[in-house]
């Protein structure tokens, strides 16, 4: 990232406007905007300043490139969000990211994820033409056994993926796909959601469908809607699932079911009508007596509890190590550090 993408980065994750950012440093805007394109320099003193004001060391807007990307654009309900709050969300995502970026760098580590995505395997080995398909052949790969999987979180980590888990600071997004590079893999997870783990787990699965399907797609209902499928057959595979389902929804079931699988009363009802146990009409008048009975805002945890990821963490752990001076090279204060990791504010007190 240029100077300028870090001063646009630093300016959204404020959820500033230019004009509103610029007059903060008493310049004009047209000014400040030539700086967040790279049309002009910007001057060493103003760089310095903003750095100072948000928390950043100079050197973080000298950083070697990194190229983050976001899987946000696919978002579903990002219509509902202003330009802004979007941005302030994804910069956020980005720079934490960056972060991962640095200390995967110095330690040579990669996610295990096909870099070129599942389409490869779609087009030149016809392994999958479904996204029910492309969630089995991960599983296979990945050597997930039968039945519900324990622990999403778990097992995004132990493969490479990272889930960066944070308050987004609106409950309009629940997760976006963050990919660092040809060779990191990242999830933002707002943690928002802990009351409603079963959700969680759905949207950290629905965006890994969108790191294998939609690399290099165009954003869109399709888009949307094949990675509900993907998540859906990856925490619930059909020929599983089936078993445990019938064509009497009753309440008890519902409850039976989600605790084992770990996956919504919605989600339930939804595969049993992509599956054919369930016809339309039954699918649309069970939504509709969820509802009534208020399970379509706030189900039943059943025993479900959030998860808690831990990779991302312990790699910027594993990073620092014992010498609280290689924080620098993330170009953060100690104090923006500490507020972004604050399981690791424990190890400054113990040097």
């Amino acid at each position: 990232m240029s100077v300028g993408s870090r001063l646009r980065l630093v300016r959204e994750s404020e959820g500033l406007s230019q004009k509103a950012f610029a007059n903060l440093f008493g310049l004009n805007q047209a000014l400040f905007s030539k700086y967040e394109t790279g049309a002009l320099e910007a001057p060493e003193a103003f760089v310095s300043q903003v750095a100072e004001k948000y928390g950043f060391l100079p050197s973080f807007f000298s950083s070697p490139e990194v190229d983050v990307a976001s899987g946000l654009i696919f978002h579903r309900k990002r219509a509902s969000l202003s330009a802004r709050e979007r941005m302030k969300v994804e910069a956020e995502g980005i720079l934490r990211a960056d972060d991962i970026a640095v200390a995967a760098r110095k330690l040579r580590i990669k996610s295990d994820f096909p870099p070129a995505g599942i389409t490869y395997v779609w087009a030149e080995c016809n392994v999958a033409s479904s996204p029910a398909e492309a969630a089995a052949w991960l599983r296979d790969i990945w050597d997930v056994p039968q039945g519900p999987i324990e622990d999403v979180c778990a097992l995004f980590e132990k493969h490479g993926v990272f889930v960066l888990k944070y308050d987004f600071g609106t409950r309009e997004i629940d997760a976006f796909l963050l990919p660092v590079g040809a060779d990191i893999v990242c999830i933002a997870l707002n943690s928002e959601f802990d009351n409603s783990p079963d959700r969680q787990r759905h949207s950290l699965c629905h965006e890994l469908g969108h790191a294998l399907l939609h690399r290099e797609s165009f954003p869109g209902k399709e888009c949307e809607m094949e990675a509900d499928a993907f998540a859906a057959a990856f925490l619930a595979p059909e020929e599983d699932f089936r078993r445990d389902i019938n064509r009497q929804m009753t309440f008890t079931m519902l409850k039976g079911v989600k605790a084992k699988w770990k996956i919504s009363m919605s989600s339930i009802v939804l595969q049993a009508n992509r599956m054919g146990v369930m016809g339309d009409s039954t699918y649309r008048r069970t939504l509709i007596w969820l509802s009534s009975i208020g399970c379509r805002k706030q189900e039943p945890l059943c025993g479900i509890v959030p998860e808690k990821p831990h990779a991302a963490t312990a790699t910027i752990k594993r990073y620092i190590g014992n010498d609280i001076q290689a924080i620098d090279d993330f170009g953060l204060s100690r104090e923006k550090f500490f507020a972004r990791y604050p399981e690791l504010a424990e190890k400054e007190a113990a040097v």
